[in-house]
């Protein structure tokens, strides 16, 4: 019985030494585990910090150019040109040869007024000037014959000086009678009312069979759309710095950009420009006006 408990005590010791042992290599074995997941994280996030991302760039080529010193400004567009279209002979309206907002080229006949009394004055002066022509030949024979008889004293000399006076007179209603025969083809010419510049023409102010008075009825108005101007102001420092900007380059190289109101951007070159003579006092401004096609 003693030899049995002593056997049992015995084999109690040994279970607690094995036991104790086994506790021992599973903490060193879960200590090695940790470290082991400690160190791939620590080379994890090494390799993270080393490795950049994966960016998408666009690649542009450089290259070298001047580039200008650009300024903006609330600008209007103007009309060169814009012109009203006036009768310079009185009469009835008897035809309009244009569609209203249509473009019209210089010297087109827009207007017809009532030519029929304008002819008749221009007949009668043709008329008129022809019998002065006739008076002249008739006494300038006349004259021609009393200076060769007055040159051998056969004439007297009052009948002399009355052949030269009526030759003078005859003359003079010539040249009275082809003035008034060109006058009479310049109002003859003006039953046709034309346009003086290329442009559009906006709503007929008179209509056909209506009375129209010379200068001061105003018939249509025509503007001018191409070339065009851009008006805008700028102050006086701005002005010298361009002025020494154009003294350096051509006018040819200028350029304007225009921001229209839907957003759209018309880049053109300035044909000509020119700054108003007088500055502004209450914004010391000057107006600048650029010159454009259209």
């Amino acid at each position: 019985m003693q030899v049995e408990n002593k056997a049992k005590q015995v084999k109690q010791k040994v279970i607690k030494h094995v036991k104790s042992v086994k506790r021992k290599y599973l903490y060193a074995f879960a200590g090695l585990v940790l470290l082991i997941i400690a160190g791939c994280h620590f080379y994890n996030q090494k390799n993270a910090m080393n490795v950049m991302p994966v960016v998408n760039a666009k690649v542009a080529v450089a290259e070298e150019k001047n580039v200008g010193n650009q300024r903006e400004y609330v600008a209007l567009v103007e009309a060169i040109n814009s012109v009203d279209v006036v009768a310079k002979v009185s009469g009835s309206l008897d035809k309009i040869n244009f569609t209203e907002g249509s473009l019209v080229k210089k010297d087109d006949a827009l207007f017809i007024i009532d030519r029929e009394p304008y002819q008749a004055n221009y007949d009668l002066a043709k008329a008129q000037l022809e019998s002065a022509e006739a008076n002249l030949t008739r006494t300038e024979r006349d004259y021609e014959r009393q200076k060769k008889l007055s040159s051998k004293n056969i004439a007297s000399k009052a009948t002399f000086d009355a052949a030269e006076s009526a030759y003078l007179q005859a003359k003079a209603t010539v040249s009275q009678a082809k003035a008034q025969l060109e006058l009479a083809r310049i109002n003859l010419d003006n039953t046709e009312v034309k346009a003086y510049i290329d442009g559009r023409i906006g709503k007929t102010q008179v209509t056909v069979g209506n009375f129209v008075n010379a200068s001061t009825s105003i018939l249509a108005r025509v503007v001018q759309i191409d070339p065009i101007r851009i008006a805008f102001s700028m102050t006086d420092k701005e002005f010298l710095e361009m002025q020494k900007d154009t003294e350096k380059d051509d006018i040819g190289d200028l350029t304007i950009n225009i921001l229209l109101p839907n957003g759209d951007v018309l880049r053109e070159k300035m044909n000509h420009f020119f700054v108003n003579n007088e500055i502004n006092l209450g914004t010391a401004t000057m107006a600048v006006y650029a010159y454009i096609n259209n």
